[in-house]
């Protein structure tokens, strides 16, 4: 008996071990920085830990404060050539003032993650 859940014990174990692991996309990276000062920014990039479906993944930017209250002007959104960047480009310099980031971003793994940062315009 002692045999059988030892080896059975071992093929769970391989099996297991076998299985990838499933992740969702981090956010590692910012520009502008999460909680810092840009000078200006004329884009908004993300960088996460795995590759990105470009088809699901995008973000919006809202002033906090000043900005002129309105939702900023996002030119093109899209999806560096490596695969793990979100980067859309602005009609304009952001004007001084806070900002929220919202971003929403599809791996391979097809689960939706969600996030925001906030940063200061200068």
């Amino acid at each position: 008996m002692r045999t059988l859940s030892i080896t059975l014990l071992g093929a769970v174990s391989a099996v297991l071990m076998t299985v990838p692991a499933i992740a969702h996309p981090k956010l590692i990276a910012s520009s502008p920085v999460a909680g810092r000062t840009a000078s200006a920014p004329t884009a908004i990039t993300l960088k996460f830990s795995e590759k990105l479906l470009a088809a699901f993944s995008g973000l919006s930017i809202t002033p906090l404060s000043g900005g002129g209250g309105k939702a900023a002007t996002v030119l093109k959104t899209s999806v560096s050539p490596d695969g793990h960047t979100l980067v859309s480009r602005l009609a304009t310099p952001l004007p001084s003032g806070s900002y929220l980031v919202s971003w929403h971003v599809v791996s391979s793994d097809t689960h939706r993650v969600a996030g925001s940062l906030r940063f200061i315009a200068r």
